[in-house]
């Protein structure tokens, strides 16, 4: 799978409240744009301890500011015991409806002690690579 710099929203962020990603992504901008058929992704980078649980969503808004943000997927709540390293917990793909700004959030219930993920889009995920390709319909 390639990366672009680009359609990064988080790279091994760490938030110990909940929090938007580190960088949104303007779809018009150049170099930022998004096809059809492009797939949003959570990779755990650290695993997370302390806290309950913790919720990525992908949200969108006509707005940098997202005062009136969309959600357009979420995890919904995950256990914290779930999130250890390594461990992909979202592979879908943008829905439609997308507004011209998307950033990711991330809702944590009990502030976490320690933790880190990516949050990222790409154009094709290949299929069985580090895991990215298992269970994506």
């Amino acid at each position: 799978m390639f990366i672009d710099n680009n359609l990064v929203l988080a790279d091994s962020q760490s938030l110990t409240v909940s929090g938007a990603s580190s960088n949104y992504i303007d779809t018009l901008a150049a170099g930022d744009g998004i096809t059809d058929g492009a797939w949003f992704f959570v990779l755990i980078k650290t695993a997370v301890t302390g806290g309950t649980s913790v919720e990525f969503d992908l949200q969108t808004d006509s707005d940098p500011a997202f005062g009136t943000a969309v959600v357009l997927f979420s995890t919904g709540a995950i256990v914290v015991a779930s999130l250890t390293a390594n461990t992909y917990i979202a592979k879908v793909r943008i829905p439609l409806g997308a507004k011209r700004y998307i950033r990711g959030y991330v809702t944590i219930v009990g502030p976490i002690s320690t933790g880190s993920w990516d949050m990222k889009i790409v154009e094709d995920p290949q299929r069985d690579v580090n895991g990215i390709g298992k269970n994506i319909n």
